[in-house]
């Protein structure tokens, strides 16, 4: 193990990593904070020292730890996973070194049953199944997925998937009895030794519902936690308010029996992002349908007032014209930024110099893309000092989606849309309220 002779006198370790902080300690070995001294400025990492193995074990360890060092490697690829800095071996002691995300846990987040509204709980299950689709893609089955494995990234409101199971098998050889997972997330074949991918989107589904209902799952019904069915479902629904398609989503991911789960993750994206677009798409028909139309003027009164009328209609006609070319967005189609579908990540600012004048003190940019048809675009936008909003508009410069911010930090918007046709697309960045302004960044990719 790491001594305590080392922290206090900085000794180094691969003559490179400087520990200066022990983060956790556990059955699997020791997480501390450390500087990169050979890097500019010395900056944080998170090293992760695996506890201590038995000579006869030794070479079946350094056999695992290569290929579970190669794949971590290859997860870091993804901006929701941490970078694998580095793996080495001293004296028969395995390292690993990762990138330091800076934020909070999602178990600080939903502590002290803390519960969400279901538009943040749409955009968690949405974040979190992101990654994990990336990681199944690889062939890798997470195993611990619970909200202290969760990071909510500070710098982007970005939820980071950390601490893989399979880093922990290193630990345990020579030990067969031990399951790796955590009471309450791991369904029931898992506690048997058993692994799918279902099983990790059974984790995520209950983290869903512990953030609907503020109850942890590791507690039983006497707890206050949650009963069970004559067929071992958890019953959960009469404990949140929730739609009954967002329900129907998460009970199938927590089912008992794997065989009745999702097969992939792709299925509960898609089902996700079509219920997320169902209510933007109720949320504008309300707003519409809220709006106070004139009433109708009578004839008679229509016919005194022709001429004035026709005047001032005419007035008001070429200063509308006049205020519309002036201010609107639309106008500005052939300058605005052009982006691309490569999972690009733009810096903006929201300032003075975008105020849309109808709406005193709200600010905005526009965005311009070619969209093709049946082709599904996907936009985020962050921002850590205001609540941000995104329209998108369809070749016509009409609405075509709309999400006025469903995080529960209240700094991430997403549109999530297959589009209806080949045309340049625009996108309106904007904050959710008047007088709000700052940085943002903005994210687009397509499928």
């Amino acid at each position: 193990m790491l001594s305590k002779h080392l922290l206090e006198n900085g000794q180094l370790l691969d003559r490179r990593y400087r520990i200066t902080q022990l983060l956790a300690t556990g059955g699997f070995g020791h997480t501390y904070l450390a500087k990169d001294t050979k890097r500019p400025g010395n900056p944080v990492c998170v090293v992760k020292h695996l506890k201590s193995h038995r000579p006869e074990i030794l070479a079946k360890a350094r056999e695992l730890f290569a290929r579970e060092g190669e794949m971590l490697e290859n997860l870091g690829e993804h901006r929701q996973i941490p970078r694998l800095l580095a793996y080495f071996e001293n004296d028969g002691e395995f390292y690993l070194v990762q990138e330091y995300i800076e934020g909070k846990t999602l178990a600080q987040e939903l502590n002290n049953q803390k519960i969400l509204s279901e538009k943040p709980v749409i955009n968690l299950l949405d974040q979190l199944l992101k990654p994990l689709e990336f990681v199944h893609s690889k062939g890798v089955i997470h195993r611990d997925i619970k909200p202290a494995n969760i990071i909510w990234r500070r710098k982007d409101n970005q939820l980071v998937l950390i601490d893989f199971g399979a880093v922990k098998e290193i630990s345990t050889l020579g030990n067969q009895s031990i399951i790796i997972c955590s009471q309450g997330y791991a369904p029931p074949e898992q506690w048997h030794g058993k692994l799918s991918i279902s099983s990790d989107i059974y984790a995520v589904g209950i983290i869903g519902i512990q953030a609907l209902t503020g109850i942890h799952p590791s507690l039983d019904s006497s707890e206050g936690g949650f009963e069970l069915s004559d067929r071992g479902e958890i019953i959960w629904q009469n404990r949140a308010k929730v739609s009954q398609e967002l329900a129907d989503i998460l009970t199938k991911m927590v089912r008992q029996n794997e065989r009745e789960r999702y097969r992939s993750v792709r299925e509960v994206l898609q089902e996700l992002r079509q219920l997320n677009n169902s209510k933007v798409d109720r949320d504008y028909r309300e707003i519409e349908s809220n709006v106070e139309l004139p009433k109708p003027i009578p004839f008679w009164q229509k016919f005194k007032s022709s001429m004035s009328s026709a005047i001032i209609c005419f007035i008001i006609g070429v200063m509308s014209i006049s205020l519309a070319q002036k201010f609107s967005p639309i106008e500005n189609i052939a300058t605005a930024p052009q982006l691309f579908f490569d999972g690009q990540t733009v810096q903006g600012i929201l300032n003075l110099n975008s105020q849309i004048e109808p709406i005193k003190n709200t600010y905005y940019d526009v965005y311009l893309f070619h969209g093709h048809k049946n082709r599904q675009v996907t936009i985020e936008m962050n921002s850590n000092e205001f609540d941000p909003a995104l329209t998108l508009l369809n070749p016509d410069l009409q609405i075509l989606a709309i999400n006025d911010d469903i995080s529960p930090h209240n700094f991430n918007s997403q549109i999530v849309v297959t589009l209806p046709e080949d045309g340049n697309y625009q996108v309106i960045v904007r904050a959710s309220q008047p007088g709000e302004t700052g940085n943002y960044q903005l994210t687009v990719s397509m499928e």
